[in-house]
């Protein structure tokens, strides 16, 4: 829906502009994709291969024209929500969270973290 190369691509995100080595850093508001950006780099990509690839590439956009660019008031970016704890291999949740997760009950101090160790626990 958002037509852009993934994650392996220099800016993965659907929804905004975040560099892919940056994908971690939440301290950082990033500009979010415009249909205004894909059109302009889709047109330039007719016009001049070369150019217009280099374009693209720098926002990770396909050259295609989005179906969703006809429909008035509407915004391809802006529909799509991901799911963290399912997008990625293992979840959001398994890879990045719960190192996150795991320093905040750290500093809840040794009783928080048995507590959570069993609830872990539970669930096997």
């Amino acid at each position: 829906m958002a037509l852009i190369w993934g994650l392996n691509s220099a800016c993965p995100c659907p929804i905004c502009l975040v560099l892919r080595e940056e994908l971690t850093d939440h301290s950082m508001t990033y500009p979010k994709r415009t249909i205004k950006d894909a059109q302009d780099r889709v047109e330039l990509w007719s016009r001049d291969r070369i150019a217009g690839e280099a374009e693209l590439k720098k926002l990770s956009l396909r050259p295609i024209k989005n179906a969703f660019w006809r429909v008035k008031l509407s915004d391809p970016h802006d529909a799509l929500l991901q799911d963290l704890l399912h997008v990625y291999h293992k979840g959001k949740f398994g890879n990045h969270l719960f190192d996150e997760f795991k320093k905040h009950v750290k500093a809840l101090g040794h009783a928080a973290k048995k507590k959570v160790d069993e609830q872990f626990d539970a669930f096997l």
